[in-house]
């Protein structure tokens, strides 16, 4: 059915821009996501970006358009009007909160520092510690052989490490 419709190109072994089309023709909604300029030359990838731009175009177009009607209504406006004032209450204290926040940065950059500087010595620390109780819980599990030494005919080796 939809391989009917399809382009004579695209009907053939798929390459490039005729795989898209084939895709695209049987997965209209995905069909962004096959835009790639890595598989395509440029030409490819400008028709392939073309041909996505009308699908999600239209796509956004039609949703403003429905939102835009429910938008228009008196219930809506009603509420629009009722919340005005919240929204940029709130809007307001978020923006001058980051302004304190990054003055606040900026004047305690080199106390900062000595806290991000103990903290990882800490943690650095706590990483060690653990990794020496797992080095003694295996040695108590599977404990160290004794080393051998070599026989007499043979000169001695170091032991290769993994």
């Amino acid at each position: 059915m939809i391989q009917e419709s399809l382009p004579s190109f695209a009907k053939q072994e798929p390459s490039g821009a005729a795989a898209v089309v084939q895709e695209m023709a049987t997965f209209p909604a995905p069909a962004c996501l096959l835009i790639s300029p890595i598989r395509f030359n440029f030409v490819k990838f400008i028709i392939v970006d073309g041909l996505a731009a009308i699908i999600s175009g239209g796509l956004f177009m039609l949703l403003r358009h429905g939102i835009g009607e429910q938008l228009n209504g008196p219930a809506a406006q009603r509420k629009i009007h009722e919340f005005k004032e919240v929204v940029f209450f709130v809007a307001g204290f978020l923006a001058a909160g980051l302004l304190a926040f990054v003055l606040w940065r900026r004047r305690n950059k080199e106390k900062l520092h000595d806290v991000e500087e103990k903290v990882a010595a800490k943690a650095m620390e706590a990483e060690k510690k653990v990794a020496e109780k797992i080095v003694a819980a295996a040695e108590k599990v599977v404990p160290k052989k004794p080393a051998e030494p070599p026989p007499a005919d043979q000169p001695a080796q170091p032991e290769s490490r993994r």
